[in-house]
């Protein structure tokens, strides 16, 4: 099933869903296709947390940092923990320039390689695998 039909059933189901693009390299080997998936809420996972991860995530990738949704780097804060002001506004600033990734493009780009805090260094927290991984 297309993934705008998956999220469509699901949300008709009342089911929080959102299609997500990606690229697989298990489809033919060496080369990374784009991927479509359904991506929905079932779990206990969810929070400010999760939605910065997303907007880091989100400004990763059209700077060529493809990414799995499950890998945590740089800025950000604990589940259950408060962020703080400072945090709030560097992930409104992101979701800002996000929002319209076209038009933006040349300060969504500025913006990853100038800030530290929000570039892929190489080093992530796996979530799924509980470990610090070399990407």
């Amino acid at each position: 099933m297309p993934s705008a039909a998956h999220c469509g059933v699901l949300r008709a189901a009342g089911v929080p869903a959102r299609a997500r693009c990606g690229f697989g390299g298990y489809f033919r080997p060496g080369w990374f296709e784009d991927h479509w998936v359904a991506e929905y809420w079932n779990t206990d996972e969810h929070g400010a947390h999760w939605i910065a991860g997303n907007l880091r995530l989100d400004l990763a990738s059209p700077n060529k940092v493809e990414m799995l949704p499950w890998d945590v780097w740089g800025a950000g804060w604990e589940a259950g923990t408060e962020p703080t002001d400072v945090q709030l506004h560097l992930f409104d600033t992101v979701a800002d320039l996000t929002t319209d990734p076209d038009a933006r493009f040349g300060e969504l780009r500025r913006r990853y390689e100038s800030d530290d805090s929000l570039r892929m260094n190489g080093t992530v927290f796996n979530v799924a695998r509980g470990q610090v991984e070399i990407v």
